[in-house]
This record gives structure tokens, sequence and C-alpha cells, in this order.
């Protein structure tokens, strides 16, 4: 058997052969360590075409034999980056548009593709995910028939493969359409059913959901329905997928004022869903302080639920000291920007406090200009505890592999320290005991690549 080296090289149309629902190799390399070989290949799933109208495709798969291979995820996973430019006879192109040349290229091959598998195959926890930035085009389809919903109002050339914006302005719309779409409690368990789907291909275990109910409660949907749904999505999820769900209901800043009640009534009263664990405090951070809200979230503390708001990711270090200081913030959605202040970086680290730092949000939302200087590094090495996340995985067409994946390509976090995330973010988790256990001996007993 042999890895295949998952790699984008733009090839002449005459020589681009893909195979309708098949991979086929274009080159192969010497042995590599083991006896495996490192081989270039490519999937299609539609009539061969050159590989430029296939780029951001990747496949993980096994060579049983010449010419033959079988997926070993049974899916294709898409990338951020576009390879350009052509390589030669002797050069190799891997995942992220690096080009390697010479006897050592097949033995690198072989290498990113081991790490390449064993980050897909690491069992995994995610603590910050939006339900509602979860839809995907396949679920936007489906919710936008149901309602009849003419989907060209906001993509007039066909919903894409994947979602992507130009600017804010253009997210905002597409959020807003997808949100529409979610009208019933079938819809949220729809919803629901397929980010379970997506999270149990991705390895993820345990999965903190959060989920936005004033914004369904104030367009109409009754409390009891929107309670229902969640509890019966999330039943369903753990069936099907052996995924466990958990729920924070978060505060929109920017659309629910600080002395409306309308999320902590739904928190404090008989519909709340059983496994809601916290309470967040989303939406535009600039003009929207924490302060405001420290009332709502002392009344869901005294519930029993923990506090998890975003901060310092549209706003500096001051809205990170006021989410621990007015709200008790037990970890942080976001708060990249801590390090503007190296006394509150030193802070989180001696309290343990952990960020939900998500890379490609980041990126897309103009935290950050590129990945490359992404601040991920800089927060490991202050010793401040992070957990790598999705946040919008459907609006901005990621997963937990690829921001992992980018992480460890991007900011020199290896596999084992990629593990040691997982089981710090299972640490900072609101998992029950059970389900805390089984995981940490899943995850601690996955060796390092």
């Amino acid at each position: 058997m042999a890895l295949v080296l998952l790699g984008l090289v733009d090839l002449d149309a005459g020589e681009a052969k893909l195979h309708c629902g098949g991979i086929h190799v274009v080159d192969q390399e010497a042995d590599g360590p083991g006896g495996a070989r490192a081989v270039v290949a490519f999937v299609g799933d539609r009539e061969p075409r050159a590989v430029g109208q296939f780029e951001h495709v990747r496949v993980r798969a096994v060579v049983t034999g010449a010419g033959q291979a079988e997926d070993t995820l049974g899916e294709r996973r898409h990338l951020r980056s576009v390879v350009r430019g052509r390589a030669g006879e002797d050069d190799a192109v891997d995942l992220h548009g690096r080009q390697s040349s010479g006897p050592s290229r097949g033995l690198a091959a072989y290498a990113r593709a081991v790490n390449e598998a064993w980050i897909a195959g690491l069992p995994k926890v995610e603590l910050h995910l939006h339900l509602e930035g979860s839809l995907q085009p396949a679920t936007v389809a489906e919710l936008a028939a149901r309602h009849e919903r003419d989907t060209a109002e906001i993509w007039p050339d066909g919903l894409p493969e994947r979602f992507s914006f130009l600017d804010f302005p253009d997210f905002a719309r597409q959020f807003w359409f997808g949100l529409s779409l979610l009208r019933t409690g079938d819809d949220l368990r729809a919803a629901i059913v397929a980010l379970g789907a997506s999270l149990a291909a991705n390895r993820v275990r345990y999965a903190e959901v959060t989920s936005t109910a004033y914004s369904h409660i104030t367009r109409g949907m009754d409390p009891a329905e929107y309670g229902a749904a969640l509890d019966a999505g999330a039943r369903a999820v753990l069936a099907l997928h052996g995924v466990h769900l958990a729920w924070v209901i978060d505060i929109p800043r920017d659309l629910e004022p600080g002395d409306s009640t309308v999320t902590t009534d739904f928190l404090a009263g008989p519909h709340a869903p059983t496994d809601v664990v916290g309470i967040g405090l989303g939406g535009y951070e600039v003009g929207f302080p924490a302060e405001p809200y420290g009332d709502a979230f002392a009344r869901a503390r005294a519930l029993g639920l923990h506090s998890v708001p975003h901060a310092g990711e549209t706003e500096g270090a001051p809205s990170v000291r006021a989410a621990l200081d007015a709200l008790g913030a037990e970890r942080i959605g976001h708060g990249v920007r801590c390090l503007e202040d190296p006394e509150l970086a030193r802070r989180l680290a001696d309290q343990g406090v952990m960020l939900e730092v998500c890379p490609t949000s980041n990126v897309l939302l103009g935290v950050t200009p590129t990945i490359e200087v992404h601040p991920v590094r800089a927060l490991l090495d202050a010793g401040i505890a992070v957990c790598i996340n999705t946040d919008d995985p459907g609006s901005f067409g990621t997963d937990l592999v690829t921001e992992l994946q980018l992480v460890h390509d991007h900011h020199d976090v290896g596999t084992e320290q990629l593990r040691d995330l997982q089981l710090s973010a299972l640490d900072a988790s609101f998992a029950p005991a059970h389900v805390r256990a089984g995981l940490r001996a899943e995850i601690a007993g996955y060796a390092p690549a």
C-alpha cells in the first residue's frame, strides 16, 4: 500500500486525465520510509476536465495497486489556497502550493501525507461553533425548496459548491438568507443533523454549539418548539453519528439590548435545552461593550450556566478585560487581541482562561491579514490556553481538519501539540464526566505521527 500525496499540479489539459468518481495517478515517487510510495493524484466527480478547473480539491486515499485507489475518508475537503504556476517534471506541489524538487521530494511528500492522515484521524473537540453559521449549500438548497425561496436572490449564478464572500456586507447577506430559512423546529433539526454529519466526518467527538435563541424567538418561533428542536437534533446526532452535542445560547449584542430579558427568560424557563451548558455574547463588538450585559450573565450563572462570551475579535484588549471583569468569563471566544496588552495576556495565562481561536474566521473577517501572521503561535508561546475552532464553518467553507492543518503548516504546531490541544479543549469543556473520561482515553491513546 502507498499513501497518496494530496497535491494540486497545474498540468496541461492533455495530461490531466481525471476519471469520473476515481483517482488517477499522474506521478510516482521512489519508495519512501517503510516501503510506502508518495504519489500525486487527483479526483473528479464530474466529466474529465483540466486540473485547473479542480482547484481547491483534495482527497486522502490509499493506493492498493497500479492505477487503483480507495478513498479512506469517503469525502473531499476544500482548501482556501489556489496553486498557481506550473510544475515541471522534477517538481511536486503539495496541498498549500509549496514546491519541492530533487531526491528529497518523495520523502517530504510522504511526511506531508502521513501528517494529513494523522490530523484527519485525530479524535477532536470543538468549542466555538455557531449552528446558524454552519449551513452548507446542500442544507440551504433543501430548506429553500421547502419554503419556496429562490436562492438566486443571493446567488444569481446558482448555489456554489461551498460558500465564500467578497466583503462583510456580502457575508451578512448570505448569513441572513440562511437564517431566514430556519423557520420551524423541523428546519432546525435538519440543520443540526447536517452539522452532526460534518462533525463526524472530521472525527469530532464532542462539540459545544452556539445558537442564538433571540433570533428565532423574536421572529415568531415558539420557545418550546425551539428548545425541543435543539434537544431532538442533539439526540439524532448522537444516535446517527456518535457525536455528543452541548449548547451555548448567546445574546446578540448588536440586536438584543443589555436590559432585554428575552435570552435569559428562555434560559430560566421550562424550554431551555436539556444539554445547555453556557451563555455567550456574540455579535459585533464595536459600539456594543460587555458591561451592559453583566446582569444577564449574573442571572445565567446563578442558573448554573458557564460564561463564554466573545471578546477581543473586532475590539482590542479592553474588550477581553471587560469580559473577564463584567461577565466572569471562563473561556473567551476569539480573544486574539489580548496580546495588545502584555499584562492582560499574563493574566489569561496565569488564570488558565482558554481562548477559542478560529484562524480562518479571523483572516476572512479582517482580524488578521493572512494566516501566516495569525497570532496563534504567539498566544501559545505566551502560555495562554488555546483551542482551535471553525466559528461559522458553512459560511467560511472550512472544517476542523482544515483549521488544524493550517496551524500545523503555518505555525509549527506539531502532531503531539495538536493532540495536546484537543486534551486542553476537553479539559476546558463542560462535557459530563462520563463523556470526558471516555474521550480523554481515546485522545491520549492516539499516538503522534
